[in-house]
């Protein structure tokens, strides 16, 4: 059997890790496509090299660009590679962009689908990702999903063919040898944040009141600054305390996992970070009015606050104790290809 998977993002090398893995343990033929769609070397090649990533069929260098520019071009290089080249079924991650146009690609050609990462929903059709999430469920032929909720919710929009796989990235979670174990919130001096998203980088006063809240917490923040931040800070002339607020390149998976294993609190508009938090146990604030993972709301391990509003509390909780195991056994990879081979094996 030969698959394909299309991928183009950080958090999607790092999903391909146990995929590629596990194909190998059952012989299966598996190659990878790199649509380019983070161009930054932090971003991408590090973590290729991170992950000890075969080199991928071939790399369409996308690039930045609007959505439109992006996905077209895309969609232009996968449909001439799938044409050239014989898959029995194509494999797409998430939400992006490079996941859009995989499907496309595939689905017009009428190769079948697998998307792993299916049945997120945030309720919130203004964020480009809750589109591109919806549309590839609905042309998918396989539905891999990572939660009970995402299985309900595939459910309530008619959908089938639906698998309760557990997450990919607790997989990839159970296997970081970390740097240092956390002692708790009494050892932990700093707050981690990420901000990325459109809604918070694109409008200057937005971001500066984002900013001035993070130099009003009694702790340091370390923020690894996504491109979109950097040059936003850039363009709109925001200073800050750069004492208070350490601003540093992107980091690997494992390194970025540390530093949260480490931290007292995640601030972040990150859906896969509010995620990790999650599972390391660690409390996050998510500066977004939604989530895609609502599971991470329990017990306010995760909590909204698009305002910024009482933020110091916030930071300052006691963790909670319980926790749902909400995201599988970490055996998600093995599940998924079983269940590949299973319907399209023949």
């Amino acid at each position: 059997m030969k698959l394909l998977s299309i991928v183009g993002t950080r958090p999607q090398y790092v999903k391909l890790k146990p995929i590629i893995d596990a194909a190998k343990s059952r012989n299966l033929i598996h190659d990878w496509i790199d649509t380019g769609q983070h161009y930054s070397p932090s971003l991408s090649a590090e973590l290729i090299e991170e992950f000890n990533l075969p080199l991928p069929k071939l790399n369409l260098m996308v690039g930045s660009g609007t959505h439109g520019f992006q996905t077209a071009r895309m969609l232009e290089g996968l449909e001439f590679f799938l044409l050239e080249n014989n898959y029995d079924l194509v494999i797409v991650y998430g939400d992006t962009n490079s996941t859009l146009a995989g499907a496309l690609a595939a689905s017009k050609l009428g190769i079948p689908i697998a998307h792993i990462e299916a049945g997120i929903r945030s309720g919130n059709m203004d964020m480009p990702e809750e589109k591109n999430r919806r549309i590839v469920d609905h042309i998918s032929s396989l539905l891999f999903a990572p939660t009970q909720l995402a299985v309900e919710n595939l459910e309530k929009e008619g959908l089938n063919s639906i698998v309760h796989s557990g997450d990919i990235m607790y997989d990839v979670l159970q296997k970081v040898d970390f740097k240092t174990k956390s002692d708790g919130d009494e050892s932990s001096t700093f707050v981690l944040s990420t901000i990325h998203r459109a809604e918070n980088c694109d409008s200057r006063d937005r971001l500066e009141e984002i900013f001035r809240s993070l130099e009003n917490l009694d702790q340091r923040v370390f923020l690894p600054a996504h491109p979109r931040l950097v040059q936003r800070l850039d363009e709109f002339g925001i200073t800050f305390d750069r004492e208070k607020i350490y601003i540093f390149d992107p980091q690997n998976h494992r390194d970025l996992l540390d530093l949260v294993n480490r931290s007292k609190c995640v601030i972040t508009d990150s859906g896969g970070l509010q995620k990790e938090a999650f599972m390391l146990r660690k409390i996050c604030i998510t500066v977004r009015h939604e989530t895609e993972w609502p599971e991470t709301l329990e017990y306010r391990w995760n909590v909204l606050n698009p305002h910024l509003e009482n933020l110091t509390e916030l930071v300052n909780r006691e963790s909670p104790m319980e926790q749902s195991a909400y995201f599988g056994n970490g055996h998600a990879a093995e599940i998924i290809l079983r269940e590949i081979e299973n319907r399209f094996g023949g």
